[in-house]
């Protein structure tokens, strides 16, 4: 009897729900890890994203692939062998990444190129620093470049009768003081996002050589080790982003091998 008792006890023991194992989700950059339930962490394997992610992915490619082109330049143009190795790794390391984001966007049905971002228009995906560069960049932009004719008209006609709050910039122009008309910006000194190098920029740095080109090349990857920093935080800010596992990770990546190149970069320069 007393075997069939203990036998019965370990069978129980072993149907009996063993306690629930607890599931966390990593989180972003700078926040804390969450523990989320077992149906909650099945529908995050599926993957989650928004509109927002997919920008992001899109112009990070675009960003990496700037850092690539540097350090192609570095290869004959560069004179310090530091720099050169840490030329080497970057470039090495966003390759990968690239490829892993064309991977993750095609994984997911989505175009691997931002068909606005040619244009100049983005979508508002990163920071406000991005659309007021859209606006200077983009030549066609109606609506600020028809202000801008119009004040320049009222300054060379004088007082114009329907525009009384105007007339001070008409006597001015009486007496042969018209109002400069607004320099429109050079699209060449003009990034294309945050961050990267203006086309200025790079045509400064593939006209240096020797330690000229090692401390331009230094300067600009910290600017552009910085921007993809911030278009990181931005994409953290937006609600419902990155919350897809791969990406999440995928920032934290940026966010830890972008800080310490920054940082060795700042080492270096002391040197070139």
């Amino acid at each position: 009897m007393v075997r069939l008792l203990l036998l019965l006890a370990g069978v129980a023991a072993v149907c009996a729900p063993s306690e629930a194992t607890p599931i966390f989700q990593p989180g972003a950059p700078g926040q804390p890890s969450r523990e989320i339930a077992a149906d909650e962490a099945v529908a995050l394997s599926r993957s989650s994203f928004v509109e927002a992610d997919v920008i992001f992915m899109q112009h990070m490619i675009v960003h990496h692939a700037q850092a690539v082109e540097m350090v192609a330049l570095l290869e004959t143009r560069g004179a310090h062998d530091g720099v050169r190795r840490l030329g080497e790794r970057i470039a090495s390391n966003q390759a990968a990444e690239m490829e892993m984001m064309r991977t993750w966007l095609e994984q997911r049905g989505q175009a691997a190129d931002d068909p606005n971002l040619s244009h100049g228009h983005h979508h508002g995906a990163h920071a406000g620093l991005e659309d007021h560069t859209d606006h200077a960049a983009h030549h066609g932009h109606d609506g600020h470049g028809a202000r801008h004719s119009n004040h320049s008209d009222h300054a060379g006609h004088g007082s114009h009768p329907a525009h009384g709050a105007h007339g001070g910039a008409g006597e001015h122009a009486h007496h042969g003081h018209q109002t400069p008309a607004p320099v429109a910006p050079d699209p060449g000194d003009t990034p294309l996002m945050p961050g990267m190098l203006s086309p200025n920029q790079m045509a400064a740095l593939a006209a240096a050589y020797g330690s000229e080109f090692d401390r331009l090349f230094l300067e600009g990857m910290i600017v552009h080790h910085q921007g993809a920093l911030d278009m990181v935080d931005d994409l953290i800010a937006r609600p419902g982003s990155a919350q897809d596992p791969q990406l999440s990770d995928f920032l934290s990546h940026v966010v830890s091998d972008q800080s310490a190149e920054i940082l060795r970069m700042q080492s270096l320069l002391s040197d070139v």
